[in-house]
């Protein structure tokens, strides 16, 4: 297949054994300094993004999201997060809510932008305890159905087990 990656010793993948291809977007030569354009920095109030709300609770909508609106939910979290311990380059965040959220939207920048890694779940919440176990990520954005869906899963458990020792110890 023209165009396929390979595994070489100078693309510095750990995970190229298990036929994980890493893809850079770096220009092969410097650009020409004559052809670029003078950087135009957004202005806090310029359009960043517009998410898209599922429509849970009516017609789903759009929401026009500024930069100012991104960079001060991030400075809150960086805020809330610095009081447990900062995000630093050894972090591993996993993403499995949608993009849409803004809450996974800004962990997954906030991340990034201290110099760590973001992986993906597979798409199957039935494979997210699974997947946990192999990215073995640092933080991970939880919401609160999400942590129901854990406290009745460990519950379940927990009452499993009291019931195998008694069976046990009968």
């Amino acid at each position: 297949m023209s165009g396929e990656r390979t595994c070489t010793s100078d693309f510095r993948n750990p995970y190229c054994e298990k036929g994980v291809a890493l893809l850079s977007n770096a220009p092969e030569r410097p650009p020409d300094k004559k052809k670029l354009k003078k950087i135009e920095f957004p202005k806090p109030s310029d359009l960043a993004v517009i998410c898209y709300t599922s429509g849970t609770t009516g017609i789903p909508k759009g929401a026009m999201i500024t930069h100012l609106n991104m960079i001060s939910n991030t400075a809150a979290i960086i805020d809330h997060i610095d009081e447990i311990g900062p995000i630093c380059s050894n972090d591993v965040h996993m993403s499995y809510l949608p993009m849409a959220h803004m809450y996974e939207r800004t962990m997954q920048m906030m991340v990034l932008m201290q110099g760590g890694r973001v992986g993906f779940f597979r798409g199957d919440p039935l494979l997210l305890f699974e997947d946990m176990q192999e990215l073995k990520p640092t933080t991970i954005t939880f919401v609160p159905r999400i942590l129901n869906k854990i406290y009745n899963k460990v519950s379940t458990v927990s009452k499993n087990e009291r019931l195998k020792m008694t069976k046990i110890t009968l």
